[in-house]
């Protein structure tokens, strides 16, 4: 599903990939994410989340979201869940700045979350 994806050119923000992100909601939420960073070894971006409709209007059955960090092959590297009330900013850990910086490509997928 290439709707709602979010494509930034594969360029290096401090020796780390800027990463294309895939936003499965894009209708209920509107994600805007920053390049990656580190903060003690490990990895991060900032995801502003906007609210523009209840997330139930796009297929969530709760106010739970998740975000996964996947290689070109489309293999899960990384997941994880967050609540998501309202629009604000979340900072999401994308794994160990060793282990991120030798991933070449890699893409973040946000959506809805699964049962539990």
């Amino acid at each position: 599903m290439l709707a709602g994806l979010i494509l930034y050119p594969m360029a290096y923000a401090h020796g780390l990939p800027v990463l294309p992100v895939q936003n499965l909601f894009q209708e209920c939420v509107a994600v805007t994410a920053s390049a990656p960073y580190t903060v003690n070894g490990r990895v991060y971006i900032d995801a502003d989340m906007r609210i523009i409709q209840p997330a139930g209007h796009c297929g969530c059955t709760s106010t739970a979201a998740a975000y996964s960090l996947l290689n070109t092959d489309g293999m899960t590297l990384l997941q994880a869940r967050f609540d998501l009330i309202r629009s604000e900013k979340k900072k999401l850990h994308l794994g160990k700045a060793a282990e991120f910086s030798k991933q070449s490509d890699v893409s973040l997928r946000i959506g809805c979350a699964g049962p539990p």
